[in-house]
């Protein structure tokens, strides 16, 4: 389960260095994609990505829909292992899709991790959590 959120500085190669809390549950590998409704970047452990690759590649294979939902999925992810310090290397792809320049924060969301550029972190999650509680009834 990945919780909480922390704010850490790309090293000059673009590497980025996981919380130690959550490595154990990338240990097996990791998958990161771009988020499909939010300007960020999606990392998902590999038991789960597995999950959600065999829910979308069960899709009918002639439905123009389901074929352009497992274009994009695909084509934009992107699967890494983490170093031995610990560290995964984000791409330019996908940098330059969540806009992430050398800060970054890196959001965990139960099942996956969300990784943010920190102003539009900043923005999507201000004043949001009264109206979310309201319209789940929790």
């Amino acid at each position: 389960m990945f919780l909480g959120s922390f704010r850490h500085t790309l090293d000059s190669k673009f590497r980025l260095t996981v919380p130690s809390r959550y490595r154990n549950l990338l240990a097996t590998g990791v998958v990161i994609t771009r988020s499909p409704n939010e300007p960020c970047l999606t990392a998902f452990p590999m038991a789960e990505w597995e999950q959600i690759s065999a829910k979308i590649d069960a899709l009918p294979k002639m439905d123009r829909r389901a074929n352009r939902l497992r274009r994009s999925v695909f084509s934009n992810a992107e699967s890494l292992e983490l170093d031995k310090q610990g560290r995964i290397l984000l791409s330019q792809f996908l940098r330059e899709f969540a806009d992430i320049d050398s800060e970054v924060v890196l959001a965990g969301v139960n099942s996956h991790i969300e990784i943010w550029n920190p102003e539009k972190w900043e923005q999507a999650t201000q004043n949001q959590e009264d109206d979310m509680i309201e319209a789940f009834d929790i």
